[in-house]
């Protein structure tokens, strides 16, 4: 099936992702589905979900408008794949980029910086299903809130305390300094909650932030992209993609953002301009991907 030429969809950053019908969101039996929503922060850190409108029909029909037809987003090709039902179950189909070999140069995601030797410890993990996460492109992200307090503990004093930890999920544990001033530069655009630590020789107040503003932002065009079908036997398909290798990002949405979440892989890209301002005010325990194009650690 041949690609069409397609035009970026403007979206005004930061801004939610529009998610596909709410058909396709019911990926796991049991599992409710989730509407596309934009999430807001408030001060206080709860999050109310509104939802809104998609970003494209459910088909392409065969007379469809120019406009439809330069969309060169993930949520085109997926449609385009359901509206054929040329797919089998399980069937991989790959789309190799137009234009080749291009780097994203503008935006990176954030990564722990390992060089400080002191972990952060989680000692009450919840299981993958239930802890804190960004949406995605089939269902609504966990609240911080959702989960028991965490129990953390840090194997030294707490001055040895460094900004930002993950722990191997999408759960990023920040200073207050490192909240603020994600707040101060994009506010309403991660959603915070109140944790403690118990380090060697005391209890410190830090936070658990999700980022909370999806932008599909992947260019097709430049990046390759892998989807695989998956046949609900109800009259319902499911489509998942993945980037193969690091994504492209479009820039048409992308433009003024400071940091976004992307639906297809969780990740927290930060722009340069956010990175450069990070590493003025001292910032510590970031680094930023991709690991062959690294752009800095703090």
């Amino acid at each position: 099936m041949a690609r069409s030429a397609m035009q970026a969809i403007k979206q005004p950053a930061p801004q939610a992702f529009g998610s596909l019908p709410v058909r396709h969101a019911a990926w796991f039996d049991g599992m409710a589905p989730a509407l596309p929503r934009a999430f807001h922060v408030n001060v206080a850190g709860s999050v109310s979900a509104v939802a809104v409108k998609p970003i494209l029909r459910a088909h392409f029909a065969d007379n469809r408008s120019d406009e439809m037809s330069k969309d060169n987003s993930i949520s085109a090709l997926i449609a385009q794949l359901d509206a054929s039902r040329e797919m089998k179950h399980d069937e991989k189909r790959i789309y190799k980029p137009a234009i080749e070999g291009v780097v994203e140069d503008q935006y990176f995601d954030v990564r722990p910086n390992f060089e400080y030797p002191q972990r952060l410890e989680w000692t009450n993990w919840p299981d993958m299903p239930a802890r804190p996460r960004p949406d995605d492109r089939y269902f609504s992200g966990r609240s911080v809130n959702s989960i028991a307090d965490p129990e953390l503990k840090f194997p030294a004093n707490a001055i040895k305390l460094i900004d930002y930890y993950a722990i191997n999920s999408n759960c990023n544990f920040v200073s207050d300094r490192f909240a603020d001033f994600v707040e101060q530069h994009a506010p309403g655009t991660i959603e915070r909650r109140r944790v403690k630590i118990k380090a060697r020789d005391g209890v410190v107040d830090y936070n658990l932030v999700i980022p909370r503003n999806m932008i599909e932002a992947v260019d097709t065009d430049r990046t390759a992209i892998e989807i695989r079908a998956f046949d609900r036997q109800d009259g319902n398909w499911i489509f998942r993609a993945r980037m193969i290798g690091e994504p492209v990002f479009d820039p048409a949405r992308t433009a003024g953002c400071l940091h976004f979440t992307d639906p297809d892989n969780l990740r927290w890209y930060w722009s340069r301009q956010l990175i450069d301002a990070a590493k003025a005010a001292g910032l510590r325990g970031m680094r930023f991907g991709p690991i062959l194009h690294q752009y800095c650690e703090m």
